[in-house]
Formats: C-alpha cells, sequence, structure tokens
C-alpha cells in the first residue's frame, strides 16, 4: 500500500490503520483513537465516505463514540462505508 495513517494504540488497547492504493485519492477529514474518517476518489464514481470506527467498551467513553457516529453520518451525502469493532454487546451474557 501506498498511503497510510496509523493512530498508536493506547497501552494494550486501540490503534487504528487505514492503508489505501496510490491509485485512490483519499482525503483524511478527521481523526482520534476511535475513528478514521475519510473521503476516497475512485474513477468515474461519486466520492465514497469510509470510517474505520472503535466502539469503546468504557461505559461512560462509550456514549460518546456512538454520538460522534450519529453526528458525522448528518454532516455529508455521500455513500458511507463504515468497518471496525463496534463493541455492540449491550449485555455481558449475551457474549
Amino acid at each position: 500500500m501506498e498511503g497510510c495513517l496509523a493512530v498508536n494504540a493506547n497501552g494494550k488497547s486501540g490503534g487504528l490503520v487505514m492503508m489505501w492504493k496510490k491509485s485512490n485519492q483519499v482525503e483524511v477529514q478527521t481523526y482520534s483513537s476511535d475513528h478514521i474518517d475519510s473521503i476516497i476518489h475512485m474513477d468515474n464514481d461519486n466520492p465514497i465516505r469510509f470510517m474505520g470506527f472503535y466502539g469503546n467498551v468504557e461505559p461512560n467513553k462509550k456514549q460518546c463514540s456512538w454520538n460522534m457516529l450519529r453526528r458525522v453520518g448528518r454532516s455529508f451525502k455521500e455513500k458511507w462505508i463504515i468497518g471496525g469493532d463496534f463493541n455492540a454487546i449491550l449485555d455481558n451474557a449475551k457474549k
């Protein structure tokens, strides 16, 4: 891969990496320890929004992660792809 953005891990957890081919134009919009948000321009197509996402497992931070997703989702009209670890288990009994 010719392009790369890495967000360092915090201790033993976290850390995100986004890599792309040089033939795709990628504009990183924002990033944090929980996400990398970008717009990808591909040949003969409208731009696509791509987000790598980590849903924080700490209860007080989990809501912030999901609120950020909602806020970003309302801010644009492009196609949107989200990938990552959503940590969406709401009840430990469901593990």
